[in-house]
């Protein structure tokens, strides 16, 4: 060596050596110095080369060299000797020896420490063999060897945490693991991964989960090409790899500006973005390792992972060959180190055409084909045509006799019967017998497949055909929402030729199965009206409507108070057909079409009375809320009884399960279905009520029985009347098929939603007792109204028709005497001239129409007819509360205006003198507001009551 160096004089024998320049230790190709030793190797000496050749080849000769021998040549040309040698036998020898004597003497000092750890294996590497490399008195091989220094790495690991007891974070990391992930250490373990020997990737997956936890290093590992290596493994023991995926995959700082243009958000973040499919790297998010390994393992088509052995073989491949400059470079150096390269994204053929969203391959979601092919199978069953060929026929046609066949020969005969008729008759001997031998042939296979031939559409085909439908329907509704239904032609044959069977819902078996037909079919139409409104109006066009209504006729004349009795098959259809129609009135031709049949809407409104059977009623009242948007649809539900039958669930309301705060589901808590039942219809009452404010004329609104309003002022007072209509300021909702809408978050019955919200306040005022100026009500209103609508819905169950006239005689007993203008008790709010008044000006308004009304009905006492006390009460407490309201709320008196005449004349009036008193009381508030002055003055009434004031009872001053 000449300065640590081999001169280029120095020759050495290169049998089985590389001789051709590849890299450096770095990784990097040596031209340059190539080019320097070849122009050193010509300036030297040739003759003393040439005799030193000679020589050694003649000593070559007499020892028989191999075949293999390549020759002499210089030391400096050999690659491994130019990187290992210097280094051993240079100034790193030297310290190195230095350092050990150092030790030997006086221990480790700190210098000499810190250098052995960064030249650990080289002064001592032949001592380190001989305590590592021996095995039961046997050298072990370097698989062994490997596997053991890897376990080593590990053991030390695993005895120093990166957190302590409490679950901290150590700082710095232990030795041991700050070590092995030293930059110069990593790559050469990370690169164990390639031999491909399955201890020692195993034991290499494990080593690096260890290192990487809370270390530094972690983001940046992929630089080291772990994730290309340790993807190409091709043997089965993966659990460690996946879970070393798993831990590291997110966690790399491995993003560019066109990765994230062109991948989803998931492949963005993960490393593994351009090798896995996107569906494999959610799957390994959303998994465990454990399942992640039986994935990738073997062959899945589903819809949350397609992968296979061809498409884990395409991707060893293709990262063979983003690596293959790499590779031969390590064979020849085994101290190089990978130079990261982004690959190219990998694309498999086995998901050309497939769309993955949301965690799925929509493919496998549903196959519109596959629809298609259904309704293709069930227009094939439905058309199928009953057998001409009966089974005497058939006997009879191979010249047997039905009465001497028996079971045990049946077969026997029949098939010798056939030989000997298709002999005889076969076109080939008989020429005549062609259609003879036609009708034999014909009748031979019925009698063989006469188990499988079915007098025309076989019900259970039929029964799997619809219900796989309304499966595809109710799991998949946003895929099919741009496709328009196409079954619904066979959909209403199904429907009316079962509605027209006399043994609906009766035992009908078809293979040891029980088979309903109408009720999977009705749920068929619930689902495609359920997924795509329009579908509803497809279904009108083709006649469905009337093919519905007939079925829910049939089914609803089933039903019964008593659950023993009903049939669960018919309350499904009755509510799949509401459902359909509370659809329907979206489109003004339904709605139309929907009058036209006045039993449907008197169908729906009569499922109210079934108590029993909560669900079906909650889709009762949302149809029936849905028939108040058209006018004339309104007027029929208020002719079919729909006031009462609507007033008859809104007392069911409990507010202390909404209170209580306790979890309740609909399936394990009646109550809470009673509750949304309640809340319904309300809302449908509300709709009902607005509906007739619009128009002055109509069923509504006509004499005969009074309005909607008018009734439920009676009913419920005009408070609630008006808390009611109130509802309907709210953005009422779309009519869907289901409830789901309604009740979901942000849906118009949902507690968060102002709409909820003032819905369960309006059903806890009716369920609690209150007595304030605005509302008196108390258990003895409940139960008289109850009693009132159980009477009217009972009669409306029975005949078809309500009193019309019971609501004009109903009065509670409770506030039978108490003098109610407005919506105001008047009694209780002149004792409480304090108690809030929402609508104070139309509480004065209000006011002053009474008393322009009773005011000319007083008697003069000149007249000689005596006054009634009731009345004279009161138009005082009128008087009262006209004066309270005054003074309460500032800016009231001007609602006076205009009405000056009714006060005034009260002055005047003989006998009378507590009137007098009050209407003083009011005209004194009035007088401070100028608009009232000049108003007076304006009626010229004050130069009157100026006349008037002699007349006062003494002791009163009008000022």
């Amino acid at each position: 060596l000449e300065q640590g160096k081999l001169p280029p004089t120095v020759y050495v024998f290169a049998q089985g050596l590389d001789s051709q320049p590849r890299c450096r230790i770095d990784g990097a190709f040596g031209e340059s110095d190539e080019e320097d030793e070849l122009t050193a190797l010509n300036n030297s000496s040739g003759r003393a080369a040439a005799a030193f050749a000679a020589e050694q080849q003649s000593q070559l000769q007499r020892a028989k060299p191999s075949a293999s021998t390549l020759g002499w040549m210089p030391a400096n040309r050999v690659m491994q000797l130019r990187w290992s040698i210097p280094r051993l036998l240079g100034e790193e020898a030297a310290l190195v020896n230095a350092a050990s004597a150092k030790v030997k003497e006086n221990g480790v000092s700190e210098e000499a420490d810190g250098f052995l750890k960064t030249t650990a294996g080289v002064g001592d590497s032949e001592q380190l063999i001989q305590k590592l490399g021996y095995s039961s008195g046997a050298l072990l091989d370097h698989t062994a060897m490997s596997i053991r220094c890897v376990e080593i790495l590990l053991r030390l690991c695993e005895g120093t945490s990166s957190k302590d007891a409490s679950g901290g974070i150590i700082r710095p990391l232990p030795h041991p693991r700050r070590a092995i992930s030293h930059p110069t250490v990593l790559p050469h373990i990370v690169q164990l991964l390639l031999t491909f020997d399955p201890p020692v990737v195993e034991r290499v997956a494990s080593l690096l989960l260890h290192v990487i936890d809370q270390n530094p290093c972690l983001p940046r590992i992929y630089l080291t090409g772990v994730f290309y290596f340790i993807l190409m493994y091709t043997g089965s023991n993966v659990l460690p790899i996946a879970k070393l995926l798993k831990a590291t995959h997110l966690i790399q700082a491995c993003l560019t500006e066109e990765t994230t243009r062109q991948l989803s958000d998931l492949q963005t973040r993960s490393i593994l973005g351009n090798i896995l499919p996107e569906a494999m790297i959610a799957f390994l998010e959303n998994h465990s390792p454990e399942k992640f390994a039986e994935i990738y393992l073997g062959d899945f088509d589903t819809p949350e992972a397609i992968w296979s052995k061809e498409m884990r073989r395409h991707m060893i491949q293709r990262l063979a060959a983003h690596l293959a400059d790499f590779s031969p470079r390590l064979k020849s150096n085994t101290r190089a180190i990978y130079q990261y390269i982004d690959i190219p994204t990998i694309n498999y053929p086995q998901l050309e055409g497939e769309l993955f969203c949301n965690s799925y391959y929509l493919r496998h979601f549903c196959d519109i084909a596959f629809l298609r092919d259904v309704l293709g199978a069930w227009r094939a069953e439905t058309d199928k045509k009953p057998c001409k060929l009966s089974y005497h026929d058939a006997l009879r046609e191979l010249e047997l006799d039905p009465a001497n066949i028996k079971e045990e020969t049946e077969e026997a005969v029949i098939r010798r019967a056939y030989y000997q008729l298709s002999m005889k008759y076969h076109p080939d001997k008989n020429p005549q017998g062609q259609a003879r031998f036609h009708a034999i042939n014909s009748a031979y296979h019925y009698l063989c497949n006469r188990s499988r031939i079915s007098n025309g559409p076989n019900r259970s085909h039929l029964h799997l055909l619809i219900r796989s439908q309304s499966i595809i329907y109710g799991r998949y509704r946003q895929l099919l929402v741009p496709h328009k239904y196409a079954g619904y032609p066979m959909l209403i044959s199904t429907i009316r030729l079962e509605s027209e069977n006399s043994e609906l819902f009766g035992s009908k078996k078809q293979g040891g199965v029980s088979v309903d037909l109408l009720s999977a079919a009705t749920e068929l139409a619930y689902e495609t009206v359920s997924t795509s409104s329009l579908n509803a109006e497809e279904l009108r066009r083709e006649g469905g409507i009337q093919a519905l209504q007939e079925a829910f006729a049939r089914c609803s004349s089933l039903l019964s108070r008593d659950d023993s009795m009903n049939n669960e098959l018919a309350v499904n259809v009755c509510c799949h057909v509401t459902a359909f129609f509370t659809v329907s009135t979206k489109f003004p031709a339904s709605r139309e079409c929907i009058h036209e049949i006045p039993q449907i809407i008197r169908n729906i409104v009569r499922l109210l009375y079934f108590k029993n059977l909560p669900k079906l009623c909650c889709q009762a009242a949302a149809c029936t809320a849905a028939f108040c948007d058209d006018y004339w649809l309104c007027v029929n539900v208020y002719e079919s009884g729909g006031l009462f039958l609507l007033l008859y669930h809104v007392l069911a309301y409990d507010f202390t399960l909404d209170e209580s705060g306790v979890e309740a589901d609909e399936s394990t808590n009646s109550q809470l279905m009673l509750n949304q039942l309640s809340l319904l219809c309300l809302w449908a009452l509300s709709r009902l009520a607005h509906q007739q404010e619009g128009s002055s004329t109509g069923p509504l609104s006509s004499a005969e029985g009074g309005s909607v309003e008018l009734a439920l002022n009676r009913l419920v007072t005009p408070h609630i009347t008006r808390k009611l209509l109130a509802l309907t300021d709210f953005p009422q909702p779309v009519p869907t098929a289901t409830l789901g809408p309604l009740i979901s978050e942000g849906g118009f019955l949902d507690p968060s939603t102002e709409s909820g919200q003032a819905l369960r306040r309006l059903a806890k005022l009716l369920t609690t007792n209150s007595a304030t100026p605005c509302l008196i009500w108390d258990n003895q209103c409940r139960a008289e109204l109850t009693g009132l609508v159980g009477e009217q819905v009972t009669k409306i169950v029975k005949t078809g028709e309500f009193d019309r006239d019971a609501v004009n005689s109903f009065t509670h007993k409770t506030f039978a005497g108490e003098l109610l203008i407005g919506e105001i008790f008047v009694r209780l709010y002149n004792k409480q001239a304090t108690f809030p008044l929402e609508h104070p000006k139309s509480f004065a308004i209000d006011l002053l129409r009474f008393l322009k009304k009773d005011l000319p009905l007083l008697p003069i006492p000149s007249d000689g007819r005596p006054a009634t006390k009731r009345r004279v009460s009161h138009i005082d407490s009128a008087l009262e509360a006209l004066r309270n309201v005054v003074r309460s709320y500032p800016g009231v008196e001007l609602q006076c205006v205009g009405h000056f005449d009714v006060l005034f004349p009260i002055l005047d009036m003989e006998g009378y003198d507590d009137l007098k008193l009050r209407v003083l009381d009011v005209l004194r508030s009035t007088a401070t507001n100028t608009e009232c002055l000049k108003d007076i003055h304006a009626s010229k009434l004050l130069v009157g009551a100026i006349m008037l004031f002699r007349s006062l009872p003494q002791g009163i001053c009008f000022v």
